[in-house]
């Protein structure tokens, strides 16, 4: 758990001075020192050696234990990075653990921490780009790391996550869900579990390029964000359902913000650079900001800010990178009494050739910061932690100090899982062994909870417990937590936890398609002779003139047994690996000839698609579609007509028609004599009508509404006309829902395009219908 006021806090209890904002009426308001200045001591190495180590995050947990994660990037940009992670909760250091081994890479931050409870949640850029979340489980005795879940459905960029003052974790990450511009996305763990249903909610989707998401909780439940805009910082609270707009934080030439917060009260220390890059403060409650300070001397390059604040001491510790230029920076750091005074700026590393992303965090007594830097240019980044002392003394070592020993006996205890995993029984088997502190009750849950919770309730010991889960159906890895205590003397143990995989239950779901739908192209080997070879695809994905259907499979849920085998209609496949793309035959298809047309019968055809986990689950999936071959027909006598007229400065142009076309595969809720899905059109210079061939290559296929005679948009120009101006005749074919069309078609008369004509010369959307 981050400090209860930190940049990342769980708790905000304290409340703001009635003087809050007096001494802060203008840019250049003087400044008085606190009565105490931090004692720094000296940098210390947390990671080195051959390969990049950078884009480091700092948490101080409720028992003052110090948390750091950060990246180490692979040597080169085709192979995956790993996400870091050590503490000193047990007294020493712990060697560096990999989180996750398939971390990606960039010059932008992509890892991010927060604390709940006993658990360090992580979030980082996956090697695919997309953001990921795993927490460990962390004791005196060692870690525990949970399943990776996958948080974005597009690529991802500059994740934030902090713990709010209920202990839910927020999560923030830009990705294109919503735009072709980075928007940032929002997400929340409760209860130990993400939110489902959504993926994320975008905070506020305004078409601009949003990065470095910064929030704060503060003691009202409200959570507070800004981001780095279209030139500004925009900012927004969250009320536990909405995100709402508020005062832009700044604007003009900004850089990079960090937000804290004391009580209700949001504190902002961010770079601009109207010249050289500056660094200044503002605090405000919902929206309501302050005149900014100016922190940096305004001469020098001042970047990075990170700020924190500390409940015990009142205090604001705010660093960022100083120095003559971007490459040669010193790590400095100010104290700041909120609204009252500011510390001179100390600084507390020497100038570097190259330093960034500084991190700041406090608790009690302690204020550590992290970064990256390098002694010369041709050397890899490593990363460093320096701590300070709020009382004024440096800090004396580096050896974190230990707990003091408790007046009762310990209580503790080993806790291993006796039932299989992965399994289909939900019915988690738990053993108790090495007992100490003489427990005579335990308490069990399937939802974290810490050592100080009031629930779940105590029972009596019981040191072979199965516990049913209820896990299996929409995820597979659950949790089991437990405690135990002495109830004569009330010492009680850490909360301690088992995983295991409950699988009881498929949790992919084929996805099926026709051939003319499906995502990926079908291999020549499927490619059946049909009476219209050159019929087009993207119609409606009800019908199919193919004897066969596609399927994709996508992978298994992390943690969970796995696919082992599939069937696919009437075959069935080994061996393979998933996600999997395949092609079958339907599972009963009727071959005699065609009684009132040609090729083969209409008929209703299935798709079926069974899975196969390693435990024997299984799951079946169909999809009905119905075949039709048989061409439409349109009578002789129809017509075109131009609701503009024959002349236009314009490339893209409606057209009505006048038709008869009927059907016997093909059914919708039009009449009979209006029995199509849509029309096939392309223009051509010449009124010759064009094969079907010249349709497939420079025409477009678009859906109408049942007995639409209507198009809205006709290009006039293709690759076939090409750009220049002159006369433009249009051609008509109808479609029926599986891509058959009509023998003949329509023309219509001569258009003359103008020079100089405007529209959309080069593309127009393909336009679909599906039913």
């Amino acid at each position: 758990m981050k400090p209860t006021t930190s940049k990342k806090s769980i708790g905000l209890l304290c409340i703001l001075v009635a003087s809050l904002f007096a001494s802060m009426v203008s840019n250049r308001t003087p400044v008085t020192a606190a009565p105490n200045a931090v004692g720094w001591g000296q940098a210390q190495l947390v990671a080195a050696g051959a390969l990049k180590n950078l884009h480091s995050d700092v948490v101080i947990d409720a028992n003052g234990k110090t948390h750091i994660t950060w990246i180490r990037l692979a040597a080169s940009t085709s192979d995956p990075s790993e996400v870091m992670y050590t503490n000193n909760v047990s007294g020493t250091w712990l060697n560096p653990y990999i989180v996750n081994g398939n971390a990606g890479h960039g010059a932008d931050p992509f890892v991010s921490m927060a604390i709940e409870g006993n658990r360090a949640h992580i979030i980082f850029i996956n090697f695919e780009g997309f953001a990921v979340h795993r927490y460990i489980t962390f004791s005196a005795s060692g870690i525990t790391p949970s399943v990776a879940t996958v948080l974005s459905s597009t690529k991802s960029s500059t994740p934030e996550i902090i713990a709010d003052r209920t202990g839910k974790i927020h999560a923030f990450w830009g990705d294109r869900r919503a735009s072709s511009a980075a928007q940032i996305i929002h997400r929340i763990w409760a209860n130990g579990a993400w939110e489902t249903g959504t993926g994320g909610r975008v905070v506020r989707n305004d078409g601009s390029n949003q990065k470095y998401p910064r929030a704060t909780a503060t003691a009202d439940g409200n959570i507070h964000l800004t981001y780095l805009g279209d030139a500004k910082f925009p900012y927004l609270i969250f009320n536990g359902t909405t995100w709402n707009v508020s005062n832009n934080l700044d604007s003009g030439k900004v850089k990079i913000a960090s937000l804290t917060s004391k009580g209700n009260t949001v504190i902002a220390v961010y770079s601009m650079a109207p010249s050289t890059h500056i660094v200044y403060y503002k605090q405000g409650t919902n929206g309501t900001w302050s005149n900014r300070v100016q922190l940096s001397s305004g001469t020098s390059y001042d970047e990075f800010p990170a700020v924190t604040y500390n409940d015990q001491t009142d205090r604001v510790y705010a660093t960022w990178l100083s120095g003559p230029g971007d490459t040669a920076q010193a790590l400095v750091a100010q104290e700041i009494n909120p609204g009252i005074a500011f510390n001179p700026i100390q600084t507390i590393d020497a100038a570097i050739v190259g330093r960034a992303w500084p991190q700041i965090e406090t608790r009690g007594g302690l204020v550590t910061a992290v970064w990256h830097h390098r002694t010369s240019s041709n050397q890899p980044f490593n990363v460093y932690r320096i701590d300070g002392n709020t009382g004024g003394q440096p800090v004396a070592t580096e050896t974190p100090t230990l707990s003091p020993t408790p007046t009762q006996p310990p209580v503790d205890f080993t806790l291993t899982r006796s039932s299989a995993s992965p399994s289909n029984n939900p019915n988690v088997g738990l053993t108790i062994t090495n007992m100490i502190g003489n427990p005579d009750q335990m308490r069990v849950s399937t939802t974290a909870f810490t050592a100080q919770s009031a629930s779940p309730a105590w029972e009596g010991l019981n040191t072979s417990k199965t516990v049913n889960t209820g896990a299996g159906v929409t995820s597979c890895v659950t949790a089991v937590y437990v405690q135990l205590r002495n109830s004569s003397n009330g010492g009680v143990s850490s909360v301690q936890a088992v995983s295991a995989s409950i699988d009881s239950a498929i949790q992919s779901t084929p996805q099926i398609y026709t051939m003319e739908t499906a995502p990926s192209a079908r291999p020549a080997s499927l490619e059946q002779v049909q009476s219209q070879p050159f019929a087009p695809d993207r119609v409606s994905e009800k019908y199919t003139r193919n004897m066969t259907f596609a399927y994709t499979i996508a992978q298994e849920t992390g943690g969970c047994s796995g696919i082992t085998r599939h069937k696919a209609g009437p075959f069935v496949v080994n061996g393979s690996s998933y996600p999997y793309t395949g092609f079958s035959a339907f599972d009963r298809f009727v071959t005699g000839n065609d009684s009132s047309g040609t090729g083969f019968e209409e008929q209703t055809v299935n798709a079926t698609v069974i899975l196969t986990d390693t435990l024997g689950n299984q799951s079946t999936t169909t999809k009905q579609f119905t075949y039709d071959d048989d061409a439409p027909v349109l009578t002789a006598g129809g017509s075109i007509s131009l609701p503009n007229g024959a002349n236009t400065n314009v490339s893209v142009i409606p057209l009505e028609f006048t038709a008869v076309v009927t059907d016997d595969g093909f059914m919708n809720s039009a009449p009979a004599d209006k029995r199509y899905w849509g029309v096939w059109v392309v223009a051509t210079t010449s009124s010759t009508f064009p094969a079907p061939q010249d349709f497939l290559q420079y025409g477009d296929v678009i859906g109408l509404g049942d007995g639409t005679n209507r198009v809205d948009y006709v290009r006039l120009v293709n690759a076939l006309t090409g750009t220049q101006s002159g006369t433009r005749f249009v051609h008509i074919r109808f479609l029926d829902g599986a891509g058959n069309y009509t023998e003949t078609g329509l023309t219509s008369q001569a258009i003359t395009l103008q020079p100089n004509y405007t529209g959309l010369p080069n593309y127009l959307p393909l336009i679909y219908k599906y039913q």
